[in-house]
């Protein structure tokens, strides 16, 4: 018996020891972290990877890149250009967003964003940058917020520059030069682009660049809306045979154009609220001609040119004159335009200029003559400022002593937007005489619509048979003596949805249980409101680009989301664009099988052994009081980290685990277990001394007496 026991006692110290050896082998633990990146179809983000082509060079050709890049498509065909698209540069201040050079091939960029250029003025860093090149398409790009140009034309030909935004670039919008003396940069169409708030001008064409070469002609700039840029809304200066076209220039800074070429046309622009001139011309030979609109601008027109022809255009409610000809402008010729509520009308400081054809002269509402004849033609001449000096010999003027009605048009107001629907309106007429007849016209007076009252609608088939555009709607009355009474106002038609790009998230996105965000690309000029609906629930507006309304998203299960997002103009024309994700509802599902609640621990950190219910487990870790943060680990089982364990101090641990799964859904579960460190036990009177020893070593020893003390009674009963 004695000899089992020693056995007994020489197993239990082993296993002491042994476990103590243990708790000191190193355990390795793998760390995970989560990359996720969003690439959504055809569209490429290239911050900070500018677009550079020279054709001239191998290694950055048409064919190289097209080869190489996703962006890039097409053989430089007139059938099939090389195209760039959906490409978003923020250039991070440095350069061109986008730079072709010495390229004749055909090709488009388009639907693209630049942002964010350098400002480097010798390199003309701009958002897209065109040196020595011809045959390309600049269509519907947005050219937004560069530090230098918004598009910079350089010795550039057969240019069509269509449908683009090109805003609040700290220099021109659009600039045009040349530089090469073989080279010109002519024969390009600057059309339908929006361009405001360019801190420079909207469109600057400069020829002065390279003197050897004084010519940039045979370009068109037609129906932009240019409003609100620092300068000019269009400066051209020393090009030639150049054309303006039915532009909306309004409320730039400086002048609406500003123009010293030679034998270029201006045709139907409207040109209002200019803070200095609408038209400031030092060319020659210019023609300003059939429905140019100046109003409220300081000027309407300041000519310092010769042989400018100025005809068939409106000068009204200019703030000091409708037109001004200086003392060294030669030989104009100046007939059929209308001058009405003006403060001076005119003012020409020259003796050469001919207020007549040599039948027709112009209409002034300060006239004070009479008609005999009633040929339409005033029966004496009139004077233009200063007095004496230059004279309408065939003034436009109808009979009579009382004025004409004068029409408020309270309704709609200027630039207002309108959709499928007619407009209504609503005028106020004053006039000392009974008004016999009203009337208004919306096609230039070649149908006029008759109404009674103040207030009603546009026909509605002469709305219908309008296309998206603006247009004059003007309204006249006619009073009991004969006289007629205009007054115009200019708006819109706009037919046009706004179109909604969703930018993120994408088709079949996992989300989990938090709310995603999105990004958004809504194009529309009279933009008025925006809102979205998870899968067709309540309406939710919002303004900016954010957060999906977390209550909204926490009524939807585990399922696919249906995410329309919608945006309604000024004018009531409404579209939606939809994507589909999907959502994890579930968070991981963590149960600690070890160790227990209240479970005792030593020194020793203690094993864990867990089990986790998820279909797409990403992660795990746990924190033991906080002590070294995160601690991630791969396997179900496994011991805590003994760095942790050493720092925590004795009594309740809280010891979390956590799963992530790759919804984003994070499960934890905690459990609380003893950290006691043992002190030495002491065993008193023996030979009257206490004596210590490890906790570990005590246990054996009492099993062994406990078992000895068990046999000795078992003797004793059979002595019994």
């Amino acid at each position: 018996m004695r000899r089992n026991s020693t056995k007994l006692l020489a197993v239990l110290i082993f296993i002491s020891f042994l476990l103590g050896f243990l708790q000191f082998l190193p355990i390795n633990f793998d760390t995970h972290s989560l990359d996720n990146r969003l690439k959504l179809s055809k569209y490429w983000d290239l911050t900070g990877s500018p677009i550079f082509i020279d054709d001239d060079n191998p290694t950055y050709n048409w064919a190289i890149t097209a080869a190489t890049y996703d962006w890039c498509s097409g053989s430089g065909t007139w059938s099939d250009p090389y195209i760039i698209e959906n490409v978003t540069i923020n250039g991070q201040n440095s350069g061109s967003g986008i730079f072709i050079r010495e390229s004749s091939v055909y090709f488009i960029i388009r639907n693209c964003t630049l942002s964010n250029s350098g400002n480097n003025l010798p390199t003309l860093d701009s958002g897209i940058n065109i040196q020595n090149t011809r045959n390309g398409f600049l269509i519907n790009n947005s050219i937004i917020t560069n530090n230098g140009f918004g598009i910079v034309l350089e010795d550039a030909n057969n240019f069509s520059v269509l449908d683009n935004r090109i805003i609040n670039n700290d220099r021109s919008g659009v600039f045009m030069d040349t530089q090469y003396d073989n080279v010109n940069s002519n024969d390009n169409l600057i059309e339908n682009n929006t361009i405001p708030s360019n801190n420079e001008y909207g469109i600057y064409i400069d020829a002065t660049w390279n003197p050897s070469i004084t010519e940039i002609k045979n370009n068109i700039i037609r129906n932009n809306i240019i409003n609100f840029n620092d300068l000019d809304g269009i400066r051209s200066i020393d090009a030639e045979s150049n054309s303006i076209i039915k532009n909306e220039i309004f409320n730039n800074t400086e002048d609406g154009i500003h123009i010293r070429d030679d034998n270029s046309l201006i045709i139907g622009n409207t040109i209002f609220n200019n803070t200095e001139f609408g038209i400031e011309n030092y060319g020659h030979s210019n023609i300003i001609k059939e429905g140019n609109y100046f109003l409220g601008n300081s000027y309407g027109i300041r000519n310092v040119g010769d042989n400018t022809i100025i005809r068939q255009n409106n000068f009204t409610l200019n703030d000091l004159y409708g037109l001004v000809i200086v003392s060294n402008s030669d030989d104009d010729l100046i007939f059929g335009n209308n001058f009405t509520n003006n403060p001076i009308n005119a003012y020409d400081y020259s003796s050469t200029t001919s207020w007549d054809n040599g039948s027709l002269g112009n209409y002034w509402d300060d006239y004070g003559g009479i008609d005999v004849n009633d040929d339409g033609i005033g029966d004496i001449y009139y004077d233009v400022l200063p007095t004496g000096g230059s004279v309408d010999n065939y003034p436009i003027w109808e009979d009579g002593d009382d004025l004409s009605p004068n029409i408020i048009i309270n309704s709609p107001s200027m630039n207002n937007a309108f959709g499928v629907n007619t407009p209504t309106f609503d005028i106020t007429i004053n006039d000392e005489s009974p008004i016999n007849t009203t009337w208004y016209t919306i096609d230039g007076g070649a149908n006029n619509y008759t109404f009674s009252g103040l207030t009603g609608t546009v026909n509605q088939t002469a709305w219908d048979n309008k296309g998206t555009e603006i247009m004059t709607l003007r309204f006249y009355a006619n009073d009991s003596l004969g006289h007629v009474g205009f007054k115009d106002v200019l708006i819109w038609k706009d037919l046009v949805k706004p179109m909604i790009t969703i930018n993120s998230p994408s088709n079949n996105y996992l989300c989990g249980v938090e709310a995603p965000t999105f990004s958004l690309a809504i194009d529309d000029p009279n933009l008025f409101e925006t809102w979205y609906s998870l899968n067709w629930g309540d309406n939710i507006t919002f303004t900016t680009e954010t957060q999906f309304d977390q209550t909204e998203w926490d009524k939807i299960g585990n399922s696919t989301v249906l995410l329309t997002f919608y945006a309604i103009d000024k004018a009531g024309n409404t579209n939606s664009s939809e994507v589909i994700v999907r959502k994890d509802a579930y968070l991981p599902d963590i149960t600690i099988l070890s160790p227990t609640p209240d479970e005792i621990f030593g020194i020793t950190p203690p094993e864990f052994n867990i089990s986790i219910i998820e279909e797409d487990l990403m992660s795990m870790w746990y924190t033991i009081q906080g002590i070294l943060g995160n601690l991630y680990f791969t396997e179900l089982t496994g011991t805590f980290d003994q760095d942790a364990w050493n720092n925590v101090s004795e009594g309740g641990i809280t010891i979390t685990f956590y799963a992530q799964d790759r919804a984003g859904n994070i499960g934890s579960r905690s459990v609380v277990i003893i950290r006691l460190i043992e002190p030495p036990n002491v065993l008193p009177l023996i030979w009257g001394f206490p004596i210590f020893v490890p906790l570990s070593f005590l246990i054996p020893v009492i099993i062994v007496v406990v078992v000895r003390f068990i046999k000795k009674r078992k003797s004793f009963a059979n002595l019994s």
